[in-house]
């Protein structure tokens, strides 16, 4: 076979070292693609969390607030008994 014939079977006799170097490009992108994957997993659990944390800082808030609800309705009810027994 002459070169000529071998150029036309083989258009580009550096095939290896362009399938090696897109192979190379390929795992970079996925190595990237992971990463991104990856920082937004742990966005999104970040985020997960601390809606978990405000959750629970409302249930405790309104809690707070429930007890405090109850107090001044507890104090209402013995001011207002102290007045009719004033009377």
């Amino acid at each position: 076979m002459s070169s000529k014939e071998l150029s036309a079977s083989n258009p580009n006799p550096n095939t290896r070292e362009d399938d090696d170097q897109k192979a190379g490009v390929f795992r970079r992108r996925a190595r990237y693609v992971r990463a991104i994957a990856e920082a937004s997993r742990a966005s999104a659990e970040a985020r997960l969390e601390k809606a978990e944390q405000d959750r629970i800082a409302a249930k405790a808030s309104r809690q707070t607030a429930e007890a405090d609800r109850r107090a001044a309705e507890e104090y209402r009810r013995s001011a207002k008994k102290l007045r009719q027994a004033a009377r």
